[in-house]
């Protein structure tokens, strides 16, 4: 059956519907074999459209293993989404032959789920994507025994390899399954496992109810450890392990480790994410860790790079909408879902470099945390500029509607009193739709059409009030009242039959900036509503490129002129 029907079969049974609170639904994935366009179509359905819990994939499936470069495009948009993927034992290749007749869930489903975790740690997965959240069986299978194997090995007869993450620490990542009895030995490698990351799943269709154990045949020897009679699994063998490398049994009452929870990993150091070409000339950096916040989930960006690149490239630094409280960091709105090359790789192919982040959303965090992550962005970029490649003396930003918000906020805010040196030079600034002064949202609306009384409103939720309330946050937060004659040059396009963000909120930034002497390139868009919608297809692809157009002219180097268009992108005159 397929993986649509059968996701859509289990998000409507009565048991789901019954009891939202108690039970949920792991979406399947069309991997075997690997169907990836279908697996990441399948995963935005069951995610947006069924309000799938996590997936379900087998740690291996017709041969595949999960730490296996096909599928590194559908790992980074599970770690992406922060999804709980719930993996399921299968049996090696071999089965058959290696199960040797007898019941292969005994041996071979341990051994498999510790040989799929081990070749993830060395594709170095878990350390491309730490948003993925791994739910392993049966205590992680062999695994927990093994590590330290695996690391020493690594180190010692494996020296070619790219660095491999440490396979202890990444035991830590993982989350455990203990449903069911779990060996012993198991158990007193707790300390591994790290607190907090072990789970009980239940597993009554494999589990059969415990027997009492057999008993002896023999009276133990002394040097044996006798099996008490309410341990239902038989005793380990309590001779001491020949292999240098296996390490001391922890004590059954040694306390969690670690703790105190490990100091996050310096994004600056971390290993970048393996290159997918989604189109001819482009290099996709998918999934990249550039800050980890305190008490928040790891934030990441997509980097869409030319290939090959002339030179160090400049810079645009796309922020994306959604109210500050949803969005997609790869989305630029519906107008452009359907473009192939997308507006990403049209700018990546004629040589810009594309940089889209995530930010915490206003459930994740209040303003001004949406500001400090893009300047922790911009600061990431230049740590990592000679290593990517990239020129962060030549960046511009460019959002939309709250992303757009966000970007003026930051290329106005860059070199304030507080914020520190500014890590790259911003040479200018595009927004579409954005609201510049969350004070006057009232006054800019129909009557009726806003309340900034409101505590439910997006403004409300990003300034953790409404604006009414907080007028110093509501100021704090516009990017009409932040405008200094330091500013950036700016490019602003607004609809002018936006219901969502009047179009007189682009005004009030246009006229802020006119004020202090800062350049500023305002464009109405007429009859365009918000995500411009309205727009004929051959308007849009206009407003695409009056903004590609002040990217050539703002991305220039001092020595290519702004007359020749270096970039090779074509401009063209206000919409």
């Amino acid at each position: 059956m397929p993986a649509r029907e059968v996701n859509e079969d289990g998000a409507g049974t009565g048991t789901v519907r019954a009891h939202p609170g108690r039970f949920g639904m792991f979406a399947s994935l069309p991997l075997p074999p690997p169907d990836i366009d279908g697996a990441l179509a399948e995963i935005a359905y069951a995610f947006e459209e069924l309000h799938a819990d996590g997936v379900v994939v087998r740690t291996r499936s017709h041969g595949v293993y999960l730490g296996d470069p096909r599928l590194e495009p559908v790992l980074a948009e599970l770690g992406r989404r922060g999804a709980v993927v719930s993996v399921h034992p299968a049996s090696p290749v071999c089965g058959e032959r290696s199960a040797l007749g007898r019941p292969r869930p005994m041996v071979e489903f341990v051994f498999d789920t510790a040989r799929s975790l081990t070749d993830l740690n060395f594709a170095g997965t878990l350390a491309h994507h730490p948003g993925l959240k791994a739910a392993v069986p049966h205590c992680g299978g062999a695994l927990p025994v093994l590590a330290g194997r695996i690391d020493g090995f690594s180190r010692l007869f494996m020296p070619g390899e790219a660095p491999v993450p440490d396979a202890v620490a990444q035991l830590r990542r993982l989350h455990y399954d203990l449903a069911g009895p779990v060996a012993r030995r198991v158990v007193r490698h707790r300390a591994r496992l790290g607190a907090g990351h072990r789970l009980a799943l239940p597993d009554h269709r494999r589990r059969p109810d415990p027997v009492p154990p057999p008993r002896p045949l023999r009276k133990p020897m002394p040097s044996e450890d006798p099996m008490p009679s309410e341990d239902p699994m038989p005793s380990e063998d309590p001779m001491p392990s020949e292999d240098p490398m296996q390490e001391e049994a922890v004590p059954q009452d040694a306390p969690s480790f670690p703790a105190q929870p490990p100091a996050p990993p310096d994004p600056a150091r971390l290993p970048l994410p393996p290159p997918a070409r989604p189109a001819p000339g482009v290099r996709l950096l998918r999934g990249a860790v550039y800050a980890v916040p305190d008490g928040s989930r790891p934030l990441e960006t997509d980097l869409w790079l030319p290939e090959p690149a002339d030179g160090p490239l400049p810079v645009v630094v796309f922020v994306h909408g959604g109210g500050w409280r949803t969005g997609l960091r790869d989305d630029p709105g519906p107008r452009f879902r359907h473009w192939l090359p997308g507006p990403f790789a049209r700018l990546a192919g004629a040589g810009v470099a594309v940089v889209c982040p995530d930010y915490r959303l206003s459930g994740e965090a209040r303003h001004p945390a949406q500001l400090d992550d893009l300047r922790a962005l911009l600061v990431w970029l230049r740590d990592r500029a000679g290593e990517l490649g990239l020129d962060p003396d030549r960046v511009v930003l460019w959002g939309e509607s709250a992303g757009g918000h966000l970007a003026a906020l930051t290329a106005l805010t860059l070199g304030a009193a507080g914020a520190g040196a500014p890590a790259v030079t911003v040479r200018g600034c595009v927004t579409w739709y954005a609201p510049t002064d969350l004070t006057r949202l009232a006054e800019d609306h129909p009557p009726g059409r806003f309340d900034p009384r409101d505590p439910a409103s997006r403004e409300a939720l990003l300034l953790g009030a409404a604006p009414a309330a907080a007028p110093g946050p509501a100021r704090d937060a516009s990017p009409a009242l932040r405008v200094t004659p330091a500013a950036p040059p700016f490019l602003l396009l607004h609809g002018t039959e936006d219901e969502l963000v009047p179009c007189a909120q682009s005004d009030r930034l246009a006229t802020a900036l006119r004020a202090a002497g800062v350049p500023v390139e305002q464009v109405r868009v007429p009859g365009a509503n918000h995500l411009w919608l309205g727009l004929a297809e051959e308007e849009v692809e206009r407003v695409f490129a009056r903004t590609a157009g002040f990217v050539t002219r703002h991305c220039a180097r001092e020595t290519d002129g702004q007359e020749d268009n270096p970039l090779g992108i074509r401009s063209s005159e206000e919409p």
